[in-house]
């Protein structure tokens, strides 16, 4: 079933660990558990059989790579279509996992990963960064560029990983919501670092620091409303 947010009110002001603790309960509630800081692994083959993409034929490999600022262990997904061949020069795209900056997970969007891979011809690489409130902006931001680089400048083998050829050159970034954000936001760091991206697809990023936009009002729900816009970026953007 849909996820339903509770109102943060209730733990709104309440000390970090209050507030970490009370979001990873939820997560557990709707099928989640909480594995290692920050890093959230959805439970049972029946969440991936029932998604509305269906079981996709693709590849799928995992790896870890170390955080340029304080070394943890950031996971990172790739998946590519099922009959690619090292002979095959894919594009690789980084994926963003939505959740509203502070819950989320790779392993949550794996349908939609492994979809997005198969029709597309890509080899689409998911980054599990890091979200408040334990880590707050700029980590999660951080987390992405370092995952990017390393796949980028081939620190990590993810050609041999997936036995498929990829184009490094052919870069792009996709993200719903909050990854909407992170999507646009890596796309723009990459830019800085003089890489020329091929395509950035954010939809409906989350991208103002305020619950009260005129869509949100218009179509105002328990899933997401203005009142969890707001509580997100205030601990994502703490002070």
């Amino acid at each position: 079933g849909t996820l339903v947010f509770p109102s943060p009110k209730p733990i709104m002001g309440k000390p970090i660990e209050v507030q970490a603790e009370y979001w990873a309960k939820i997560t557990k509630q709707g099928g989640e558990s909480v594995e290692s800081e920050g890093a959230m692994k959805m439970t049972g083959e029946g969440v991936y059989n029932a998604s509305i993409y269906g079981p996709t034929p693709a590849r799928w490999t995992n790896f870890t790579v170390p955080s340029l600022i304080d070394d943890f262990p950031l996971h990172v997904a790739c998946s590519c279509p099922f009959e690619a061949s090292p002979d095959t020069k894919l594009p690789v795209v980084f994926f963003f996992f939505g959740g509203g900056l502070i819950i989320g997970s790779v392993k949550m969007e794996e349908p939609m990963i492994r979809w997005i891979a198969h029709v597309s011809r890509s080899v689409v690489c998911a980054v599990d960064y890091r979200v408040p409130p334990l880590y707050p902006y700029p980590t999660a931001m951080n987390d992405a560029i370092d995952a990017a680089e390393a796949v980028l400048e081939q620190q990590v083998k993810v050609e041999k990983m997936l036995n498929t050829g990829i184009d490094f050159q052919r870069i792009g970034t996709f993200g719903v919501s909050a990854g909407g954000y992170m999507a646009a936001h890596t796309a723009r760091r990459l830019t800085e670092r003089g890489r020329t991206l091929k395509v950035q697809v954010s939809l409906i990023p989350m991208v103002k620091p305020h619950g009260g936009t005129a869509s949100i009002l218009r179509n105002w729900d328990d899933i997401w409303s203005g009142l969890h816009n707001a509580y997100a970026w205030s601990i994502f953007l703490p002070g």
